[in-house]
């Protein structure tokens, strides 16, 4: 993968010639990586995978008979830290923090 401004740059790479596959995005460690550098994929695979450790809580995060700091704790350990995972590192525009803006980070 070549990551640059410009598109669909023909690009052809032989290892010991065998052609390598050469791809838009692909999935590495649990990243999403593009060759244009835009973070779009791995941000909605982050809010999906928070939304899923949500689901998975809902259980002790919605329990009335917990107090209230333990439950925010809990949102805030489990969930929150999926969120943000590499957050310092991707490279946001408006519409990107808009799609985080609901979970009020």
């Amino acid at each position: 993968m070549i990551i640059t401004k410009k598109t669909n740059i023909p690009i052809k790479v032989h290892l010991e010639n065998i052609p390598i596959e050469s791809v838009n995005k692909y999935k590495y460690l649990g990243t999403w990586f593009s060759n244009n550098n835009d973070q779009t994929t791995e941000i909605r695979a982050r809010i999906e995978i928070a939304r899923n450790a949500f689901v998975k809580m809902k259980t002790i995060i919605c329990n009335k008979d917990l107090r209230l700091e333990r439950r925010v704790r809990a949102l805030r350990c489990y969930v929150f830290s999926i969120l943000q995972y590499e957050l310092e590192s991707w490279t946001l525009k408006q519409e990107d923090i808009n799609k985080l803006q609901p979970f009020e980070m």
